[in-house]
């Protein structure tokens, strides 16, 4: 049996995390085995040429993403909200979808565009469970020194995050438990922040943005393995959240604003400081503004008023998106130094997954003709089927015809 030549195993695993789907549905939709598979997936076997198309077809990726060598990109860890066996099947399609970005978007993208140089204040701390919240107060005070920020409002924490270096990307991640993640890629030296898009909600996506900023700095020399350790999770969570209210919010500055302990209070520092009540909630509990009783009583009337679901006054701050990859894209589709129809062809992912990951609008990228060999042509009859899968058999068998 001849197989198909070049295939990647690994390739299938992620399409298929990717999509969501667990390798036992992977096979009902594609109508063979579960064995048949991990066989697949663990590069034991490569499917023959009429399934492998079947598999570009379910999964909506070009055969060519198959054919792709996997480049090691990241040793460090990746930090998600939530370690729950329920969110197994979330992470994986996070960690898929971070992987194309720092493996296949940006390195694609470096050859044409030079990026921000990454400027992000040093790591200082040896042992995370030593550090205090009197301490992370004052790496938030120092970042905001480092890049010149003063102790007022952020007004786009986003831009100010990306023209540092950063590269971010905004994604619908579909899932509760991941409102936003992170890492540092130790292969290009790169912070790497993905949002996500299905929240809705500006201030909540802004202290995702610090949160997870407070993960760059605060955790960046944490090995994999602790995260494995439950206390130790929820510690570096408690102090990356911590991070996020003192970096969007200053103490001192927060003293000199605050007046009286009441939620329509401090509805009207919510759209001074572009964060929600329920943080300035918890903050002024923190910072002892607040006795506990007071802080219980905060927190049933905020619940009262509906806005543990949506809290009122959003429509009054921008949604901040990242703008650094689109840009790039746009300026190398003006300046001519490549067509859409180029991107497409040389980027071995569907249409929407480079859309999506270059923070580009649903069709920016759509062809004006027929796409070549290489890339997935949805079949529409079954004379569309045998000449799309006679390309695919040339592709496999003769890759220099």
């Amino acid at each position: 049996m001849k197989g198909s030549p070049g295939f990647i195993g690994e390739r299938l695993r992620q399409a298929r995390e990717a999509r969501g789907l667990t390798a036992i549905s992977l096979s009902e939709l594609l109508g063979i085995s579960r064995q048949a598979i991990s066989l697949y997936e663990t590069g034991n076997v490569t499917p023959q040429p009429d399934i492998l198309f079947q598999i570009a077809d379910k999964l909506h990726l070009p055969i060519s993403f198959f054919l792709t060598e996997i480049q090691k990109t990241n040793d460090k860890p990746v930090f998600f909200r939530s370690l729950s066996a329920a969110a197994k099947l979330d992470r994986g399609r996070g960690n898929v979808k971070l992987d194309w970005l720092m493996s296949l978007i940006l390195p694609y993208l470096r050859l044409m565009v030079s990026f921000p140089e990454v400027n992000i204040p040093p790591n200082v701390f040896q042992d995370i469970t030593t550090i205090s919240q009197r301490k992370i107060e004052e790496v938030a005070a120092n970042t905001r020194k480092y890049w010149g920020l003063g102790k007022g409002p952020i007004s786009n924490i986003v831009l100010l995050l990306e023209n540092n270096g950063v590269i971010i990307v905004r994604s619908n991640l579909s899932s509760p438990a991941l409102d936003a993640f992170s890492t540092w890629n130790m292969v290009d030296n790169t912070p790497y922040i993905i949002l996500g898009s299905d929240k809705g909600s500006p201030t909540r996506s802004r202290f995702d943005a610090a949160h997870e900023l407070g993960h760059l700095i605060l955790h960046r020399n944490i090995e994999k393995s602790k995260l494995n350790n439950t206390h130790f999770f929820k510690l570096i969570e408690q102090q990356a959240n911590y991070f996020a209210s003192a970096f969007l919010v200053p103490p001192e500055a927060l003293a000199d604003d605050y007046t009286v302990p009441t939620l329509d209070a401090l509805l009207l520092l919510k759209e001074r400081w572009r964060v929600s009540v329920g943080m300035l909630i918890m903050t002024i509990a923190n910072l002892g503004f607040v006795n506990e009783e007071h802080e219980k009583r905060l927190w049933i009337n905020y619940n009262r008023r509906g806005w543990k679901k949506s809290e009122p006054r959003e429509d009054k701050i921008p949604m901040e998106n990242p703008v650094l990859l689109e840009r790039a894209c746009r300026l190398i589709i003006k300046e001519n130094v490549k067509t859409a129809q180029n991107i497409l062809n040389e980027i071995p992912l569907a249409e929407a997954d480079i859309e999506e990951l270059m923070n580009l609008e649903d069709g920016f990228l759509k062809p004006s003709q027929p796409v070549l060999s290489l890339r997935y042509v949805h079949p529409t009859s079954p004379d569309d089927y045998k000449d799309a899968l006679d390309e695919v058999e040339n592709i496999l068998h003769n890759p220099g015809g």
